[in-house]
């Protein structure tokens, strides 16, 4: 959902500056590497078995053992929670960003309104995607931090 969201934000905010061509070839490059950096590091430390972290039949679509407690927050969770930080993030500025270019455009009447009808259509497209992953995986963010605390 990240990689998408980046790219959602790069044609929406970076489409209008194309003189800076370098600046969305980063954000490309970063878009690639996070997740295939994260997943790695977070592959490899179970495997070294640092504090006893290890990966093990934990139940519940689990696969990282019940202790050390910190080991299953600190290797799924807390990406989990980053991401959706900054997919609102990201979704956050790409509206201000569509308002902003509405306000601009109300100078003429027959733009305003073609951008007023294709800005709702994107609106509405673009809020779907992070509202599904975060009613698919607050649940068992609220799961995994109720257990942790004993209940």
């Amino acid at each position: 959902i990240l990689v998408i969201t980046v790219y959602m934000y790069l044609v929406v905010i970076h489409n209008k500056h194309k003189s800076d061509s370098n600046h969305p070839l980063l954000w490309e490059l970063a878009s690639h590497l996070f997740p295939w950096v994260i997943s790695l590091i977070t592959a490899i430390i179970p495997l070294t078995r640092v504090d006893n972290i290890h990966y093990f039949t934990a139940g519940g679509w689990c696969w990282i053992s019940e202790q050390p407690r910190y080991a299953r927050f600190v290797l799924f969770f807390y990406f989990i929670w980053l991401i959706m930080f900054l997919v609102f993030l990201l979704y956050a500025i790409m509206i201000y960003d569509l308002n902003s270019q509405r306000l601009q455009s109300r100078h003429s009447t027959i733009v305003a309104t073609v951008l007023t009808e294709k800005e709702s259509i994107l609106k509405r497209n673009l809020i779907l995607y992070p509202l599904v992953f975060w009613i698919l995986w607050i649940p068992a963010s609220v799961n995994r931090v109720l257990e942790a605390l004993g209940h």
